[in-house]
């Protein structure tokens, strides 16, 4: 039997060097956004919450080189009291180049506010006569293991910082630690490109935030992750959200798996996705894999690629012999992706996002254009193994399929498996091999529509044939 959790928690990123990309070995974890436990009515004073920059943390690379920063613009609705903040550092002895290992090392945060805005201020060190900016107060950050439990590093102040009712540019500065296990300079994780998203809640909103490796010296770049705890006033009036709302449909289903040695256990299932219109019935069993025939795609151009080869790329938009119908939508193209999934759409698009694998996350799974997928993860048909495109003479299905293909720098992983879409909307899946044995390369498999983001976001609930919604 196929079992698809509710959620999955492993998540890393393709980390980065500040001027290069590389691949990397990390494993973090998904986290989505904090949930304050409250009584269904808002009377009395607010309770301490916690404020994120985004609903998951994510990760893209690390930066940082001497003196890292979080800089951000905080509207700040009602006076406000901040007792801590956490993010995701990068200081655990792992990466390419290796950082050092400083997990337990404790360093100085300092908070830095401007009126109005960062934008502009970035350079004007406080140190110089005129610059906007002044301390707002100092804590004490904790590396921890990103690859470890929540992998948060958490920022305490005590005292709390204080924070009146206005709009400032914040400059959250993270000094070196200097003593401790290899003690030196910080690193975070972060996101590219930044989505230029503003995040609120009901007493702050956060816009314009960024990454600077070196304070006071550089503009910023990117998106960090960022948690604010902190108290409103007591005299705020405040709300609190209630039920799942009328959004939630039956629009996916998942199974990550860890890295592990050896196959993993779907390793000689095959499964059949029936169409019931709004969502799939996932069923055991179905046709067997069918070796492929003519040449595989790595041998011609790719559409779009993060690597400048076949290697975390795309097929160029293939057009469908038929209009194929799944739960929320419809297509009637195709994008291959080199590492093991089938994105329902003509995508063009050569970020990491897209083009690379999930690396622990299953944001880009759940957040990119809807795809179906039998082994998401790290593949590299450069070094052997083929793509396969094939199209029924009569037209009612097409078979793509991953042979051979390892996994990146893996030689004995070896995957093999293929997705067969028919003209009625099924979908077979047979998996050969599925195997993902290096660090952090998580494996994904099942199928996602694209997740609302102009909507709330409802917990995930059972529904038909283990389908659920990302």
């Amino acid at each position: 039997m196929v079992h698809f959790p509710d959620r999955f928690f492993p998540f890393s990123p393709q980390p980065r060097n500040p001027a290069t990309m590389h691949k990397l070995s990390l494993t973090l974890a998904v986290l989505g956004t904090a949930s304050l436990a409250v009584a269904q009515n808002c009377a009395g004073a607010p309770g301490s919450r916690v404020f994120s920059n985004r609903q998951d943390f994510a990760a893209s690379f690390y930066y940082g080189t001497n003196l890292l920063t979080h800089i951000f613009d905080l509207n700040v609705q009602v006076p406000i009291t901040i007792s801590g903040m956490s993010t995701w550092l990068y200081d655990q002895g792992v990466g390419n180049p290796v950082v050092p290992n400083q997990v337990g090392n404790t360093a100085v945060v300092d908070v830095w506010t401007c009126p109005t805005t960062r934008v502009g201020n970035e350079l004007l060190n406080p140190a110089n006569p005129g610059s906007p900016w002044t301390l707002l107060g100092s804590g004490t950050i904790t590396v921890v293991n990103t690859g470890v439990g929540n992998g948060e590093s958490p920022v305490v102040f005590n005292p709390p910082l204080v924070l009146p009712a206005g709009v400032y540019g914040v400059n959250v500065i993270y000094n070196a630690p200097t003593s401790g296990i290899n003690p030196g300079p910080l690193h975070c994780l972060g996101v590219s490109p930044n989505p230029g998203t503003p995040y609120t809640d009901p007493f702050l909103t956060m816009t314009n935030d960024g990454i600077v490796g070196n304070a006071w010296t550089t503009a910023a770049v990117d998106s960090p992750n960022l948690r604010i705890t902190y108290t409103p006033d007591a005299l705020s009036a405040n709300y609190v959200p209630f039920g799942d709302g009328c959004y939630f449909r039956p629009y996916a289903f998942y199974e990550s798996f860890p890295e592990a040695p050896g196959n993993r256990d779907l390793s000689g299932v095959s499964m059949s996705l029936v169409a019931l219109g709004q969502n799939y019935l996932v069923v055991p069993g179905g046709p067997a894999y069918v070796p492929p025939a003519g040449a595989s795609l790595h041998l011609g151009p790719y559409g779009s690629s993060s690597s400048t080869s076949w290697d975390d790329a795309l097929s160029t938009p293939i057009a469908l012999p038929f209009t194929f119908n799944y739960p929320g939508g419809s297509t009637t193209d195709i994008t291959i992706s080199s590492n093991g999934s089938v994105f329902l759409a003509a995508v063009v698009n050569n970020s990491f996002d897209v083009c690379g694998a999930a690396y622990g996350s299953i944001a880009p799974f759940r957040d990119g254009p809807p795809r179906i997928t039998p082994g998401y993860h790290d593949l590299d048909v450069t070094v052997g193994g083929g793509i396969y495109y094939e199209v029924d003479p009569a037209n009612q299905w097409v078979r793509i399929s991953w042979d051979n293909v390892q996994e990146w720098g893996v030689a004995a992983a070896v995957n093999k498996y293929q997705v067969t879409l028919y003209a009625n909307g099924n979908i077979d899946m047979p998996i050969v091999l599925l195997s993902n044995q290096s660090p952090t390369n998580n494996a994904i498999t099942g199928f996602c529509r694209r997740r609302w983001t102009s909507r709330p976001r409802c917990p995930s609930r059972a529904a038909t044939a283990n389908c659920r919604r990302c």
